[in-house]
Order: C-alpha cells, then sequence, then structure tokens
C-alpha cells in the first residue's frame, strides 16, 4: 500500500486537492497534451489552487484564464484547432448527461423589484458579471447538477444564442470540482472563443451545439 507524504509546508486541503484531482480523474485528459499541459499549470500555482478551496475562485479566474489563454497562444491555432475539433466530435458522441439536468424556469420572480429563484432546485440569481461570456444576460440561475439559466433584465429565459446558459458538463457548485469544470466547459469555450478571434462565431456555435442552452418547458422563444 502507497503511503501518501504531506509537505508541512503546504496546507493539508491543498495536498487533499491535488489527491482528489488524481484519483477523481486519472483518464480524464486522455494523453491529451494541452488539457495536460493547461491542468499542470493551474496546479503549479497553489494560490489558483487555494482560492478554490477558500471561496475566493472568482477572485482569481481571471488569472486562470489568462494563464489557460498563454498555453492556447503558445500552441498556434491550427494545433489548437485541431484539438477543439477533436474534442468537439468526441463530445458529441456523448450528449446522454444533458438529460439528466433540470429544466430552467421560465421567468425569475420580479415582484418586489429584486429577482427571485422560483425554484428550489436552482440557486441565485446572481448578475452575470463577465457580460462577454453571456451578451444580453442580466442574472443567471445554476444547479447543484450543472445547469446554468441565463436571464434577460426583465428576468425571461434566454433560449437562444450567445447570451443564454450553456449546460455544464461539470458543475462548478462544488469547489472541489470547481478545476474540472474549468477543463471541461470553460476551457473549450476559450479555445472556441480565441479561433473566432475574440468574438461569437462558428467555433463558439459548435460548443454551444455541446453545451446546450435549456429552453424549459413551454418556455416562450426569447433569442439573445
Amino acid at each position: 500500500m502507497t503511503r501518501v507524504r504531506f509537505s508541512p509546508s503546504v496546507p493539508f486541503f491543498v495536498e487533499f486537492y491535488y489527491i482528489y484531482s488524481s484519483m477523481k480523474y486519472k483518464d480524464f485528459y486522455n494523453n491529451d497534451s494541452l488539457l495536460l499541459e493547461t491542468k499542470q499549470e493551474l496546479e503549479r500555482n497553489r494560490l489558483y489552487v487555494e482560492s478554490l478551496l477558500n471561496e475566493r475562485f472568482s477572485d482569481d479566474v481571471g488569472y486562470a484564464i489568462d494563464k489557460a489563454m498563454e498555453i492556447i497562444k503558445k500552441n498556434g491555432t491550427e494545433k489548437v484547432e485541431a484539438w477543439f475539433n477533436r474534442w468537439f466530435n468526441k463530445e458529441k458522441k456523448d450528449m446522454g448527461w444533458v438529460n439528466d439536468l433540470p429544466d430552467c424556469p421560465c421567468k425569475l420572480d420580479m415582484s418586489g423589484g429584486e429577482p427571485k429563484s422560483p425554484s428550489k432546485e436552482f440557486s441565485g440569481p446572481s448578475t452575470i458579471l463577465k457580460q462577454f461570456l453571456h451578451p444580453g444576460a442580466k442574472w443567471e440561475l445554476r444547479s447543484k447538477e450543472g445547469q446554468q439559466c441565463c436571464y434577460d433584465a426583465d428576468g425571461n429565459l434566454l433560449t437562444s444564442g450567445p447570451g443564454a446558459g450553456t449546460a455544464d458538463k461539470e458543475s462548478p457548485a462544488s469547489k472541489l470540482n470547481s478545476p474540472f469544470h474549468f477543463v471541461a466547459d470553460v476551457l473549450p469555450f476559450f479555445i472556441a472563443y480565441h479561433l473566432d478571434k475574440n468574438t461569437h462565431g462558428d467555433h463558439v456555435d459548435q460548443y454551444i451545439e455541446v453545451r446546450p442552452p435549456n429552453v424549459g418547458q413551454g418556455c416562450p422563444v426569447n433569442a439573445s
């Protein structure tokens, strides 16, 4: 039996994260050099890992994205596009997980001037802080399973377009799962965004195809 030795200079929860990471996702990266390099770069920054486990993830997500984009640019457009096409084709063959996510409520409860979630299945609503990720969206709800629902300023569900919420294959609800959400859901988006020259183009459309917005049950069409 292999004994795990903890470094006295590194907090226990950081060491635990690395063990958890390697156990949960030993096959996740599947020898993909781009994902492995990204994962290793993120793990080398212990402040990033500690922030995940200390509820400061939102403060450091910009740093993580910048580091990931450095890696993407270093690999060159041709290699990155080849990777994205492999990822897209693989994801298209495995869409069953989307059916396990709850449907988005059609409208937020806007009574009293402040939006409220009409469903206990969802946390929020919270304000969309990074508008370029979901242009036209004002609020979002998230479920613990990974469903993201985005709403316009009037509280109506956005059902299509770049402003609509995208399903997450790896839920960010758990701090320990946040790195996997970043690699499975966030990083592919930024690769697509980079390939589209920092706008919403064909590659982002492909991303949305395999991370589709939920249209709720009988919700009015509301494109962003």
